[in-house]
């Protein structure tokens, strides 16, 4: 039943949710801070001594692995809000088909078009919702209009 699929796509909808936090989070922290101490180190070596050059490329390479670090964990990032707009959009479409569900079994309990003529008649002579009127008096309104005609 489509119903039963609601409460696991929430989960996982959440669940892509605090993965996408959660990376973003070590993102902005971790490599940011890694790509300022580096830059930091490397201006700092090559203005310190022109014999450190060899030091300050290999900081410079340290530099570059930390922006290729920072853009791989931007790509993961973005791996993780393409995740959790799938779920999202699964989790609607489970709702979607739990509404339709619901609209096809009350439509199948409901008689959603007009009564016919032969229905309507048996539920005023069963006394059902739609009661019949009150008995007329047989003088005035004769049921039958033979009666009415003179022979």
């Amino acid at each position: 039943m489509p119903s039963a699929l609601a409460p696991f796509s929430q989960l996982f909808v959440m669940g892509c949710l605090t993965t996408r936090q959660k990376l973003r989070a070590v993102l902005n922290n971790n490599t940011t801070a890694l790509i300022k101490i580096t830059k930091t180190l490397a201006n700092d070596l090559a203005a310190t001594d022109n014999s450190a050059k060899s030091a300050h490329t290999a900081v410079n390479m340290a530099h570059s692995a930390a922006i290729m670090a920072y853009a791989a964990a931007n790509m993961a990032y973005i791996a993780a809000n393409m995740a959790h707009t799938a779920a999202i959009m699964a989790h609607k479409a489970t709702i979607a088909a739990r509404d339709v569900d619901i609209i096809t079994q009350t439509a199948a309990v409901i008689d959603v078009g007009p009564p016919l003529r032969s229905q309507r008649k048996a539920t005023i002579l069963s006394g059902g919702p739609c009661q019949p009127s009150p008995p007329k008096d047989p003088n005035i309104y004769p049921r039958n209009i033979e009666a009415v005609i003179p022979p």
